[in-house]
């Protein structure tokens, strides 16, 4: 995408530039990737510095062995989020989150208020308790290795899902592990994430 500049390799952290002013950090759901807001960049651009990356076990599926909990926790991606604020160090920031993303930038701005200007969240919700992955396994298993191309992804996920995770994804194969991702969104079935918030 033109006009981005790599800011740290390992995260895929991105500053696509934009007037000066508010940054806006752009945190993608479950499954996706910095780049999949490649179609909101270029207009969020008039309304600041826009920066997008990569959350941990999102930037590629080589990691082996499975990660412990408080490595899985909602905690620890809040922690990411608010290192990156600081180290981008533009001032209080606009986080602009879908699914998982908007439930770290929730958690984020009532952790850390302070590195916070504005909060815009989507598909998410705050309680997700009872609800878990145990019906999605199958449904897991039946993906392919490797997506021969995005019509296939769509075929799977349909139009809109198929072609955000097929961008995600590097030449067809995942950019992460299911059973990681599978318990992440465990976590979430299990807590309320108003208390926090509240607080």
């Amino acid at each position: 995408m033109p006009g981005r500049k790599v800011l740290c390799a390992s995260t895929g952290l991105l500053d696509h530039g934009g007037r000066d002013g508010r940054p806006i950090l752009l945190l993608h759901g479950l499954m996706g990737r910095g780049r999949t807001w490649r179609r909101q960049i270029p207009w969020l651009r008039h309304y600041g510095r826009v920066f997008t990356f990569d959350a941990a076990f999102h930037q590629g599926a080589a990691a082996v062995g499975l990660p412990g909990p408080e490595e899985l926790s909602t905690e620890r991606f809040v922690g990411d989020v608010a290192e990156i604020l600081t180290w981008i160090d533009r001032g209080p920031a606009v986080l602009i989150g879908h699914s998982m993303g908007g439930l770290h930038a929730w958690c984020t701005a009532a952790a850390y208020p302070e590195l916070v200007a504005a909060l815009v969240v989507e598909d998410m919700a705050p309680d997700f308790r009872g609800r878990t992955t145990g019906t999605w396994q199958p449904w897991f298993a039946s993906w392919p290795e490797r997506f021969a191309g995005e019509s296939e992804a769509q075929a799977l996920f349909g139009p809109v899902a198929g072609r955000y995770f097929y961008e995600a994804f590097d030449d067809g194969r995942l950019h992460g592990r299911i059973d990681v991702w599978t318990r992440l969104a465990e976590e979430w079935g299990g807590r309320d994430f108003w208390t926090p918030w509240e607080a």
